[in-house]
């Protein structure tokens, strides 16, 4: 993954045809946090052994850590560590933080999974597989705002 200097060098770096330089429009949301406070708390065999013995328990359910973002102007949530239906659907998992958090309702908020907005319509159960951690938990990060974003750049001839 490139760091945001290096992209940011790229992106200027680049000529148009005229000379001058070129900027992509097409955005990739990258959202710079720390290393997950619950992996610095405990260590990863206990992780997987929590993980692994929910699982077990719960075959329909999916383990996952939310946490907030490192910079987000959003409250800390009351909670880290949640049992959700295999069924559910991002969008539904976000109207559970947003009530953990008790965010007000014209404040937005973004899930993040490995610093990608997953679809809203997306089921949990394949979000997990897709992307649960060698520990065995989904881990999912929340912010009040996706400005974190920066330019991927792509050559779509737009000169500057």
């Amino acid at each position: 993954m490139m760091s945001r200097t290096t992209l940011m060098t790229t992106v200027v770096n680049r000529e148009g045809a005229n000379g001058g330089l070129r900027l992509g429009f097409n955005i990739l949301i990258f959202v710079a946090m720390a290393k997950s406070s619950f992996k610095l708390e405990h260590p990863l065999e206990r992780r997987q052994g929590e993980a692994s013995r929910i699982r077990e328990k719960y075959p329909d359910r999916i383990p996952v850590i939310v946490e907030r973002a490192e910079k987000s102007d959003v409250p800390e949530i009351d909670k880290k560590k949640y049992l959700v239906p295999a069924d559910l659907t991002v969008g539904q998992f976000v109207y559970v933080v947003r009530k953990r958090i008790k965010l007000s309702p014209e404040k937005a908020i973004f899930i993040f999974v490995k610093n990608i907005l997953p679809p809203t319509a997306a089921m949990l159960s394949a979000i997990y597989e897709e992307n649960k951690d060698e520990d065995g938990f989904l881990y999912m990060t929340y912010s009040g705002e996706n400005t974190f974003g920066i330019i991927e750049a792509y050559d779509q001839g737009i000169s500057v």
